[in-house]
């Protein structure tokens, strides 16, 4: 298996891995639909890892997702989804005070506080490179 930018080892991409990625991917397009211009992420999904769920680089805009992180619960891997996005594309790190950024998923948000913390986070980002 060849490993990612995060040092992750890929999946092989097969008809289960690439219905994985397209759920990933449509919550990409949810975040799109959020903030306009936001630049292409690469996204990976990856081996199973005890305690992670994903793992995002904060050089390059990219992002993996265990696949352990997928379940019945959507909230999950939007919450997973969001933070990892967080991190990549507006450089934040982990803010335990942050339901959204916390490192660890204790109750995951809701559709509508990702989306709120997403926006908050992006509005400082642009604010940053006004200054």
């Amino acid at each position: 298996m060849k490993k990612n930018i995060t040092g992750r080892k890929n999946l092989k991409m097969d008809a289960h891995v690439f219905t994985l990625r397209r759920k990933v991917i449509a919550l990409i397009y949810e975040a799109n639909k959020l903030v306009s211009g936001l630049p292409r992420v690469e996204v990976r999904i990856v081996e199973d890892e005890k305690n992670t769920l994903g793992v995002a680089s904060m050089v390059a805009k990219h992002i993996s997702i265990m696949s352990n992180t997928f379940s019945d619960n959507d909230d999950i891997l939007r919450h997973v989804v969001f933070h990892e996005l967080v991190h990549t594309l507006f450089g934040v790190g982990h803010d335990e005070s942050c339901i959204l950024m916390s490192a660890k998923v204790g109750i995951p948000c809701t559709k509508q506080e990702c989306h709120a913390i997403f926006k908050k986070y992006a509005k400082q980002k642009t604010m940053e490179v006004a200054v």
